[in-house]
């Protein structure tokens, strides 16, 4: 029969471990990111940002143009649907 200290030893156990697996799952992950940026050169990187940051304004542009006809629309009043 197993007592109430082998288990909380075994318990223990499982924890400690999962821990440790969840450390090197995190260690992972950051050595995965420092290995992309070693991989790819600082003016790469660069020109992405720079496209994202005029994709993100053209989405404004749109979602002005939407607001901007839905306000439109609901002062014009409920008719127009």
């Amino acid at each position: 029969m197993v007592t109430n200290e082998e288990r909380l030893t075994e318990m223990e156990q499982r924890i400690a471990d999962l821990e440790a697996e969840l450390r090197a799952r995190e260690r992972s992950r950051i050595h995965l990111g420092s290995i992309v940026r070693e991989l790819i050169p600082p003016e790469v990187r660069g020109h992405v940002q720079a496209a994202q940051r005029e994709r993100l304004k053209a989405m404004r542009v749109y979602l002005d143009r939407a607001i901007a006809r839905l306000d439109r629309d609901a002062t014009a009043g409920p008719d127009t649907l």
